[in-house]
């Protein structure tokens, strides 16, 4: 579990992916800041529960890409490692890479409202990191049984469907609590967020739920992995 997390955080700080990683921290700041505008059309948008999960979970699909590029499960089954050892290191380091990201986002909104704003709403900070948090746990426990047992190429489709099915789940879950109109018309004048009407409540259950899933995908990872030959 170690030497793979630590192994992907290698991978990180090689050249192209520093620079990958460097490019989606700036646009992640850059639509932080977009967020902050009043009539900006970010902060009217269903996505804008979802945007936040794109940056990390980006850098988390080129980790896999190279993975497969370069034979590393291969290679790595060839060490004395377990194979559920291995797995816990990847859902382990995604997880980090899933904080860490979301809390640079978050902590740009709480400094940028308390310098240009009347000051950060900490719902939303909370909410900001929180709730793309599950997202990403919920669309990678989603995903990454199907890379350990079938490769690259069906994990990438796995991973759209999951994108697909979150972004479905969460639109029709704000529509049937607002009403469509409440979405598209009034709130929308007014310029709000639709992180205004997510409570904090909903936030909580929405990441054990993630979590719960993110876990019970990481041992079915580990029972998955163990029957393919390599």
């Amino acid at each position: 579990m170690k030497g793979t997390f630590i192994k992907n955080l290698i991978f990180l700080r090689s050249g192209s992916m520093k620079i990958f990683l460097i490019l989606m921290l700036t646009l992640e700041f850059a639509v932080t800041l977009i967020l902050l505008l009043p009539d900006a059309f970010m902060r009217n948008s269903v996505l804008k529960s979802l945007i936040f999960s794109v940056f990390p979970l980006a850098v988390t699909v080129q980790m896999f890409e190279y993975n497969s590029r370069c034979k590393w499960d291969i290679y790595v089954d060839s060490l004395p490692l377990s194979r559920s050892g291995i797995v816990r290191g990847t859902y382990a380091f995604s997880i980090v890479l899933y904080a860490a990201m979301l809390a640079f986002g978050a902590a740009v909104y709480i400094i940028f409202s308390a310098l240009f704003l009347h000051g950060p709403n900490l719902d939303n900070a909370f909410t900001l990191f929180c709730f793309p948090l599950a997202i990403l746990m919920f669309i990678t426990g989603i995903s990454l049984p199907f890379y350990y047992k079938f490769g690259y190429s069906i994990f990438k489709v796995a991973m759209l469907v999951g994108v697909g099915c979150a972004g479905g789940i969460i639109g029709g879950i704000i529509v049937h609590t607002l009403g469509e109109n409440a979405i598209i018309g009034e709130n929308v004048g007014r310029g709000n967020s639709v992180l205004n009407f997510i409570p904090p409540e909903f936030t909580l259950i929405s990441l054990a739920v993630g979590a719960i899933l993110y876990l019970a995908s990481m041992l079915l990872s580990g029972k998955l992995y163990k029957t393919v030959d390599l």
